[in-house]
């Protein structure tokens, strides 16, 4: 279902148009051989310090039941936890009713890795020549990803990390600047990456 990527992507460059740091995060399963993904969206907030998660294609996002809005990363943590998660009213699939409950276990199958543009950038997704990528990887999970070709040909460099903390770290101040110019880069710069 290749628009979900679309609609996360859209929804990420309106954030970014309105100045926000934003990106769109790939959730992917423990399951490697499992092609069956979800793509979210992010955009920083600053008054909650974090990432919140964005579904443009269930037109969700999730909280605790206390009403703390979470990021991926805290959906992931009490998904582990087996804390409750709450998802908002109105909820649905591209239109068409949804349960929570079922939006929930398919969120919680996509939670293992997470994978994003280095650059959040309008046009990332289709812009030629070499692309960054970064992706979040478990404790213990071994699994260095490859630079490869994309369908478009496009040099696709991927670097892996497992620290939780550098992934999801808010952008700094010079960051949230240029992000008036329509590009997030994630903070802290990504040394990790060769």
């Amino acid at each position: 279902m290749p628009y979900r990527r679309m609609m996360a992507t859209i929804l990420n460059e309106g954030y970014l148009s309105f100045g926000f740091a934003s990106r769109h995060i790939t959730r992917l399963p423990y399951d490697k051989q499992d092609a069956d993904c979800h793509v979210i969206t992010a955009p920083f907030s600053d008054s909650l310090s974090k990432w919140p998660l964005m579904d443009p294609m269930f037109e969700a996002h999730i909280s605790s039941p206390e009403g703390e809005i979470l990021g991926p990363l805290g959906g992931r943590e009490r998904s582990v936890a087996e804390d409750p998660i709450v998802v908002n009213p109105g909820i649905n699939r591209n239109g068409a009713p949804c349960y929570p409950d079922a939006y929930l276990l398919y969120l919680t199958k996509n939670v293992f890795r997470f994978s994003c543009p280095i650059r959040s950038e309008f046009g990332c997704e289709s812009k030629e020549g070499p692309r960054s990528w970064v992706h979040l990887n478990p404790e213990g999970d071994d699994d260095d990803a490859e630079a490869e070709y994309d369908s478009t040909g496009s040099y696709v460099v991927d670097c892996v990390t497992q620290s939780a903390l550098q992934f999801w770290a808010a952008p700094n101040r010079d960051q949230r600047r240029r992000t008036a110019s329509r590009v997030s880069t994630l903070s802290p710069p990504m040394r990790f990456c060769a």
